[in-house]
Formats: C-alpha cells, sequence, structure tokens
C-alpha cells in the first residue's frame, strides 16, 4: 500500500487550519460539506428564532450556508470569514441566488472590526471550533451583540456520532498511523455540550442551553463520498495534496469500507452536532 511516511503524516492539520488551508479548500468544500452544514444551518437560525428585517452576523462562515439561508428569510447578514477564497465564493452564491441582503467580508473571527452593540443574532456553525483562541470568539460574538441579542454556535459531537466523519478518519488512520486521531481535532472540541454551555457562560452569556441535533445526511454512491469525502475531516488536505499513487489507494479504501457499511448508494449517514444558544 502507498505510504506518505511518517514526518509528513504529522503536518496537515495545522497547515489546514491556517489561511492558506482553508483557501486551499474552498474549491472542493461546497462539493461534500455545503449539503452536510445546511440542515444545521437552518436548526441554528430555528432556534434563535430569527425574524425577517433583523441585523445577523454569520463568524467564520466559509461559502455562507448560514447566511444564505438567514438572507433568505428576510434578515440582513453580514458574514465574515478570514480566508479570502472562502468570501469570494459566498460573494459568487450570494450574486448567483439575486441576494443583495447579504455583504461578505474579509475578517478574523477573534477580531472583529465592528461597533458594539451592532447585532440582533450572532452565528458561527463548525466554524468558531477551529479559532485558536475560543474565548476571544466566544467575547467578540457577544460583544457585537445588541443588549438581549441572541447567539447560536454549533459543534459536531464525538467523531464516532458524526457518521460523515468516520469513515474517513478510519481509513486515515489505517493508511497514515502517524496522523492526528480525529477525536482530538478542534472540529470535536465541543464532543461534550457541557464544554459548549461551559464557555458560553463563561463568555458571559445568559439563559444558555445546548441542543443536539441529528440529521440524515444522503450523498448519490460510495464512489462519489469516496471522490470528496477526504474534506470531511481538517487532516484531509493531507490526501488531496499526496502522491497520486496515494490518492487512488486512498479513495479505493475509502470506497471499500463505505461499501461495506452501506452498500453502493444512496449512502445514508447519521451524524450529530451540539447547538448552543445564549442571550447578552
Amino acid at each position: 500500500m502507498p505510504s506518505l511516511g511518517s514526518a509528513t503524516a504529522m503536518e496537515p492539520r495545522a497547515s489546514a487550519l491556517t489561511v492558506d488551508g482553508w483557501d486551499d479548500a474552498a474549491a472542493g468544500y461546497d462539493d461534500l460539506m455545503a449539503p452536510v452544514t445546511t440542515p444545521f444551518c437552518e436548526e441554528a437560525l430555528r432556534v434563535a428564532g430569527l425574524k425577517a428585517g433583523e441585523r445577523v452576523l454569520d463568524v467564520a462562515a466559509g461559502t455562507g450556508a448560514l447566511a444564505l439561508e438567514a438572507a433568505r428569510s428576510g434578515a440582513r447578514v453580514v458574514a465574515t470569514d478570514f480566508a479570502p477564497m472562502m468570501v469570494e465564493r459566498l460573494r459568487a452564491k450570494a450574486r448567483a441566488a439575486k441576494l443583495a441582503n447579504v455583504e461578505a467580508i474579509v475578517m478574523d473571527g477573534e477580531d472583529l472590526k465592528f461597533s458594539d452593540d451592532a447585532f440582533d443574532a450572532a452565528f458561527s456553525v463548525f466554524g468558531l471550533i477551529f479559532f485558536a483562541d475560543r474565548a476571544a470568539g466566544f467575547a467578540e460574538m457577544r460583544r457585537t451583540l445588541k443588549h438581549g441579542g441572541r447567539a447560536v454556535v454549533v459543534g459536531w459531537s464525538a467523531p464516532e456520532r458524526v457518521g460523515h466523519v468516520a469513515p474517513v478518519a478510519e481509513t486515515l488512520a489505517e493508511m497514515v498511523p502517524d496522523a492526528p486521531d480525529e477525536a482530538t481535532s478542534p472540529a470535536h472540541c465541543f464532543a461534550d455540550p457541557a464544554t459548549l454551555a461551559r464557555e458560553m457562560r463563561e463568555a458571559g452569556f445568559r439563559d444558555v442551553r445546548v441542543s443536539t441535533a441529528r440529521r440524515t445526511l444522503v450523498f448519490p454512491s460510495a464512489a462519489w463520498f469516496a471522490d470528496k469525502g477526504q474534506r470531511a475531516v481538517p487532516s484531509g488536505l493531507l490526501v488531496e495534496r499526496a502522491p497520486p499513487a496515494f490518492r487512488d489507494a486512498f479513495r479505493a479504501r475509502l470506497v471499500e469500507r463505505v461499501r461495506a457499511r452501506f452498500g453502493d448508494g444512496p449512502v445514508a449517514f447519521e451524524s450529530e452536532a451540539h447547538v448552543g444558544f445564549g442571550i447578552k
């Protein structure tokens, strides 16, 4: 089986979480992750009780799954992300959807350039989880909210409870033995919902509550998922940058694993996330 070697295996997580790493991922992000995140964005908007005309901040917005849904509901949306290519894709999608009530800005979520008390609601769906300083991210979200404004933050559950992650993480662990354990990824920092509740309270939010959302995510086939599935985990950027022989071997092993569990397709994964709500 083609190997990457241990030295390379330890690099991907750090590089994947930089601006350059997210820019590199932007081209393929919409293929897999936008359909994955959209059902949880819809739940976040429901939990917030968003109303038409409200001013909304979307922090670490990626290519805009939440921002676009919020705009379609009639909210006035400002979406931020520190990766320029993510923001460019968000802007293009807003233009294509003819949504003039979305503004997309390149901005670091740990240092938001907005005044205090500027927004009615603030969201971060699978974004703040990757911040180097989550406390700063929570504090900035709270600072920019009006008194009584609502914050909603969504993070993945444990890897084994996130169906589209598990087979990718298992294949990566099998083929790159020194790859970081997916359970230690920032993506799963809120695997225990009590952690999410505690960090929101420490940031000063009141009436904090955390709910669990489970969604069935359906993909056309095992082969389709294998073509794009490495993007389900931050360390998957390692696969995209690997030599062709390794990429082909990884894809073949992932197809084999998914088919063994789910058949050839359509492939339905049950995935779970925790949704934190708080009020300023």
